[in-house]
């Protein structure tokens, strides 16, 4: 027997609050909000003024389309959370910032080997720094399909590129990402 799915009521009751206009509402739910959007955007942008501007455009978005959020869709939570990812990626997009790579061969994508005592050494804030040190087209396709859980044919059609181009991007960040771990290792076991 299915569980029935049922948003808070103090969530509830804090959209009706802002559709209504009011603003202490409005404030409280964008504070609730704010941790969680700020995280999604920045695993996008590497700059923080382009995470903070992707934020407010989000966050517009969220209260202009208030109206329409389905309670039995999800969480306010998981409903902003994809509109945070698709406006990043919008601005991507807008931003001219994806280079398109011309007649790839497809790559089989090979997993990240590292040893596990590095990995277990390096705090969660440094693999953030090493992300985002990705070009903004090899990060955001890394994003989508391994934090996002994208497929390549989504990314390719999100990001107007082909499925080879996305797998490219996928595994150059592997491949960059390791690099940066193996130089961590060195620096650990010196």
């Amino acid at each position: 027997m299915a569980v029935k799915w049922s948003v808070h009521t103090e969530d509830k009751a804090l959209i009706k609050a802002c559709l209504c206009h009011d603003r202490m509402a409005q404030e409280c739910f964008y504070q609730k909000y704010f941790e969680d959007a700020y995280r999604t955007c920045n695993r996008y942008l590497a700059q923080h003024a382009d995470v903070m501007a992707v934020m407010n455009e989000g966050f517009l978005k969220v209260f202009q389309n208030l109206q329409h959020y389905n309670y039995k869709l999800g969480t306010p939570g998981a409903w902003i959370h994809r509109i945070m990812v698709r406006t990043a990626i919008d601005h991507i997009r807008k931003e001219n910032r994806i280079t398109m790579m011309a007649s790839l061969a497809e790559e089989e994508t090979t997993a990240l080997a590292v040893d596990n005592e590095v990995l277990s050494s390096i705090e969660a804030e440094e693999v953030l720094i090493m992300v985002k040190s990705l070009p903004p087209a090899t990060r955001a396709v890394f994003n989508m399909f391994v934090i996002e859980g994208y497929s390549h044919r989504e990314i390719a059609r999100e990001l107007r590129l082909s499925e080879s181009t996305s797998r490219w991007h996928l595994t150059e960040a592997k491949k960059r990402l390791q690099q940066l771990v193996r130089e961590k290792e060195k620096i650990i076991s010196a």
